[in-house]
């Protein structure tokens, strides 16, 4: 008895003299997959002559009593099934248990036995087993604060490896089709997967998802996550819209609103005129309206959206003021209008009818059956609707009809 107390009073003084282990504190493993410990040990010098290559390396699961889980002299027979790599005199305790289970968690610890008095357990470590694999991590690397459309970009999605020799697939998706170059590689315990492409305004708000796959012995597990990429660049689709659409009166109230796509949003808009190849600028603002619209308004209207990386111009708009007048109800027999030409024809074969009204350079045309007469009611509804069109003025009429053929008095 008396001579074991002195075996532990030097293995303690070894302790502080040279036992020693290299070790993770904690272990994470995975339910249904292996557990590796990566492990290195050292011992008193005292002891070298006693430490052989054949020396057991044990593991113990710690508890009342020790149980012992793993034995490097029957590696397949223990609690643990298992492999050790090295040997004792390499001072290596590496070791990765095959299948581990929820039954497993709690603190084991790594026992030397040598020659002679060689006999030493080192410190503990906790063995933790979850039974779902953790989600992986999903970042971006780049060398600018902000991704600019244009600008190379990588993304990295990692994960843990509880067991090295039984990696988890790992497999990226995502909503839209890029050109794009994949890395996988392994370092230490990590599996790690880079994309390297360069980014546009079509990958703004695109989620790329990551999701690692397990294949265990007894079940298929995975996990994902998802990444939202936030692109900045220059304004896009910049274009004109008019309100109210459709044909612009005289004395009508109408507005032009400009909109445009950009990351920063487009905050800033200018307004321009061009008018006989000459550009005036206007004001700033996303609408430009008239209250009151006057023929003098005409013409081609664009604007330009900006944002901190650019500009863009809109296609241009064509605004056209025409004059209003007084329907073809308040039109008196008289035809109290200014026309400059009206035109009489009747087909010899069909013996269709047609009237032409030009005043200007406006000109329209209108055929009906010659059974149908022309009455000068009729007649003024087309001359209303040409000067619609040509914003002539109202004044005393001028009238000049031409005969096409002798049977046109029919009319």
């Amino acid at each position: 008895m008396t001579g074991r107390i002195i075996l532990i009073g030097s293995l303690i003084q070894g302790v502080l003299c040279g036992f020693s282990i290299t070790q993770p504190n904690n272990l994470e493993v995975l339910s249904g997959s292996c557990a590796f410990i990566p492990c290195t040990f050292d011992i008193d010098p005292e002891y070298n002559n006693d430490l052989t290559a054949n020396a057991r390396r044990l593991w113990y699961k710690n508890g009342i009593p020790y149980q012992k889980v793993f034995d490097s002299r029957s590696p397949s027979s223990g609690v643990l099934n298992g492999t050790i790599f090295g040997n004792a005199l390499d001072k290596n305790c590496t070791t990765r248990f095959h299948y581990v289970t929820q039954n497993n968690i709690g603190r084991y610890h790594f026992r030397l036995q040598g020659n002679n008095k060689l006999q030493y357990n080192y410190a503990t470590l906790q063995m933790n087993v979850r039974d779902s694999p953790p989600k992986p991590k999903v970042s971006i690397y780049m060398q600018q604060q902000e991704v600019v459309e244009g600008t190379s970009v990588i993304l990295r999605c990692s994960v843990k490896m509880f067991c090295s020799s039984h990696p988890p697939a790992l497999i990226w998706s995502t909503s839209t089709i890029v050109s794009i170059r994949e890395q996988q590689r392994q370092i230490q315990s990590d599996l790690i997967s880079d994309l390297h492409f360069t980014v546009t305004h079509q990958h703004h708000r695109v989620n790329f998802t990551c999701m690692i796959s397990y294949q265990l012995q007894n079940r298929n597990t995975s996990a994902q996550e998802s990444m939202t990429l936030h692109v900045q660049y220059a304004p896009k689709n910049t274009s004109v819209f008019v309100s109210p659409s459709g044909c612009v009166l005289e004395g009508r109230s109408v507005s032009l609103t400009c909109s445009s796509d950009g990351n920063p949003a487009v905050i800033n808009f200018t307004w321009h005129r061009d008018t006989e190849g000459h550009l005036k600028h206007l004001q700033t603002g996303p609408d430009l309206i008239f209250d009151k619209t006057e023929p003098k308004h005409s013409g081609r209207y664009y604007c330009t959206a900006h944002n901190k990386h650019g500009n863009q111009n809109s296609t241009t708009l064509m605004l056209d003021v025409q004059c209003e007048y007084l329907s073809s109800s308040h039109l008196s027999d008289s035809l109290d209008i200014d026309v400059v030409e009206v035109d009489l024809e009747v087909q010899k074969i069909s013996q269709t009818k047609k009237v032409q009204v030009r005043a200007g350079s406006v000109s329209i045309s209108y055929c009906w059956p010659g059974s149908v007469k022309l009455s000068l009611r009729r007649l003024s509804v087309l001359l209303m609707m040409v000067l619609k069109a040509s914003c002539v003025s109202r004044q005393k009429v001028v009238m000049e009809t031409r005969m096409k053929n002798k049977e046109a008095n029919a009319m």
